[in-house]
């Protein structure tokens, strides 16, 4: 048979190459939070040098608004890197309807299956992409972990006080990923910061490279597969 390649089928070697720029190695955006988080450390580290005896807590206050800044740091980033899941989503959801359209003209029918194994009929597209990346906890992998906490950070302050019980639908799912990967009730100014924790196993200081390598790694690996899927398909027609 004659060696297929994608990039000869009409729209699927745009898409691919949509797919295969959706994420960066580096994020600037990141990276300057990244700085921030730096200095904050070091200021409150030469708060409590500079203050052993602080009996009346002013600066241990000053410090703990330095500790609650670095937590929303994380948020943001969060955030940041929930745009990047998003793009890839997008892209490859673009791509997935070039092939299905390449399909139907191919062999005149539905296809059962897409890329990486993913169900044509599958509700939410996204979770399912976010589901191929080894799990974190048995329970959630890592990229849905990032898109919990960047919907725990962007809608906290409109969730109620015993926001483990009583939030709505995918509200309460959320809160569910985010105990599950360290969050508590009591603790607002440290959430994001636990969940980058336990993500990364970084307990003694913030590196946010290591959450956007997260984003890189699951990205790289989704459009590899789906290269290898569009050779496979074209190989092996009606399969």
């Amino acid at each position: 048979m004659t060696r297929f390649s994608y990039k000869n089928i009409a729209g699927l070697g745009a898409a691919l190459s949509l797919l295969e720029i959706s994420i960066p190695e580096e994020n600037p955006i990141i990276n300057s939070l990244a700085v921030s988080i730096r200095k904050s450390e070091r200021w409150r580290e030469k708060l409590e040098e500079e203050n052993p005896d602080d009996e009346s807590g002013f600066y241990a206050d000053l410090s703990f608004e330095e500790e609650c800044l670095t937590d929303d740091l994380i948020g943001v980033a969060f955030v940041v890197c929930q745009q990047g899941i998003t793009s890839v989503v997008s892209n490859y959801c673009f791509l997935r309807k070039q092939w299905l359209e390449h399909q139907k003209t191919i062999h005149n029918r539905e296809p059962k299956e897409d890329f990486l194994k993913i169900s044509i009929s599958s509700e939410s597209c996204k979770e399912a992409l976010m589901a191929k990346e080894n799990p974190l906890l048995g329970k959630c992998s890592k990229i849905a972990t990032i898109n919990a906490f960047a919907n725990y950070y962007k809608h906290r302050d409109e969730w109620p006080n015993d926001w483990d019980k009583k939030l709505p639908g995918k509200s309460l799912r959320t809160a569910e990923v985010i105990l599950d990967a360290g969050a508590a009730l009591d603790s607002p100014c440290s959430n994001c910061g636990k969940g980058y924790q336990k993500l990364t196993g970084e307990i003694s200081s913030v590196r946010l490279d290591r959450l956007w390598k997260i984003i890189f790694d699951w990205s790289r690996e989704i459009r590899e597969k789906c290269r290898k899927d569009l050779v496979r398909c074209r190989c092996c027609p009606g399969k």
